[in-house]
């Protein structure tokens, strides 16, 4: 197998080799309009059934985040952060609230 990948793929064998540093990533700058102009939502099972070992309780957490200022504007507990009707209604509190 190396035979073939140094024959046909020098480049990558090259870069797969062990200890070969990776070029790194360009990083820039946030850009954002103004507060809650753009907003990231994700759902969090760190709280899950497997991760408390409590039996049938659990606490999946759901939140928004402010890309401008940072800020977490709403942050709640929901039966199941993986159904389309908890994150719906929990989208329609955020846009009433906000």
């Amino acid at each position: 197998i190396r035979q073939i990948m140094r024959e046909r793929f020098p480049l990558g064998f090259e870069n797969r080799f062990p200890g070969n540093k990776k070029s790194p990533i360009p990083r820039t700058g946030l850009n954002a309009c103004g507060p809650l102009h753009e907003i990231s939502s994700d759902g969090h099972e760190k709280l899950g059934k497997q991760a408390l070992d409590m039996g049938d309780i659990s606490l999946p957490i759901y939140g928004y985040k402010d890309k401008w200022s940072d800020d977490i504007p709403l942050m709640s507990f929901i039966p199941n952060s993986r159904t389309a009707a908890a994150i719906g209604h929990l989208f329609l509190d955020f846009i009433r609230e906000f």
